[in-house]
């Protein structure tokens, strides 16, 4: 039963929408966790340095996507509702299979410096936390979710924390450029300044851009799907009260 209901959920947009949802937040949770730990100036961070990203993390991933996937983040969340029948069996295997590609690219992404963090190193890093921050921006002010009062921004100020606390380390996770260019020019110090304008706009244009092509249009498609349904029901209706008036 199951996965006869998932099989029909693999022709929906809506279906790989949530799957590359999960792919997409396991990826981000894996980026900014092994960010968080790694000995960027041969000094390891604290214990609770890492516990602090890894908790307000999820917090802050699982509010974007909560809408989309559920935000299971975890095998474990996936096959526990697919146990309950929240989850169909088809939908569970392509998460589990999505979470796991994501877990491997995340930790690829994030390298272990030598002594100092090169150039490339801290454009990708502010890049790569633009692009969460942004991302989180786009999800929680979406107008389809109707979210409002303080949830809005509690979230943005919990992922500023996060983006904070794994950036600051490396490449001073700036995030935005007029927060660099104040003391730029206070201090008269330009050296590699177009790192701090370059790198967070093209990740915020990227989250933006990935935000809006692929999970935008998820209720507007199963806004769809239910007209769809309701519209062959009331044909299927008007057919049957057809055919009584015709043999009556």
């Amino acid at each position: 039963m199951l996965f006869q209901e998932g099989s029909n959920e693999f022709l929906r947009r809506s279906f790989w929408t949530e799957v590359f949802a999960e792919f997409l937040v396991t990826l981000i949770y894996l980026f900014l966790v092994c960010g968080a730990v790694l000995p960027w100036n041969n000094t390891p961070p604290p214990v609770i340095h890492g516990a602090f990203i890894s908790g307000l993390s999820i917090a802050t991933l699982v509010m974007a996507v909560m809408h989309i996937s559920g935000g299971h983040l975890n095998p474990v969340v996936t096959i526990s509702f697919m146990s309950v029948g929240r989850v169909s069996v088809l939908k569970a295997i392509f998460f589990i299979v999505a979470q796991c590609l994501g877990e491997v690219i995340g930790s690829l992404g994030v390298t272990a410096p030598g002594k100092g963090v090169t150039t490339m190193q801290a454009f990708a890093v502010e890049l790569g936390l633009t692009f969460v921050l942004m991302f989180l921006v786009m999800a929680v002010t979406d107008p389809t979710r109707g979210m409002t009062g303080y949830g809005v921004p509690l979230s943005i100020g919990i992922c500023v924390f996060v983006c904070l606390m794994q950036g600051i380390p490396s490449s001073g996770a700036s995030l935005n450029p007029a927060r660099s260019i104040g003391p730029a020019v206070v201090m008269n110090s330009w050296r590699d300044h177009w790192i701090y304008w370059a790198a967070p706009t093209a990740g915020g244009l990227l989250a933006t851009g990935t935000y809006q092509l692929v999970f935008a249009s998820k209720r507007s498609n199963h806004d769809s799907d239910n007209n769809m349904i309701h519209s062959t029901e009331v044909m299927d209706r008007d057919d049957a009260s057809k055919f009584l008036d015709s043999t009556l």
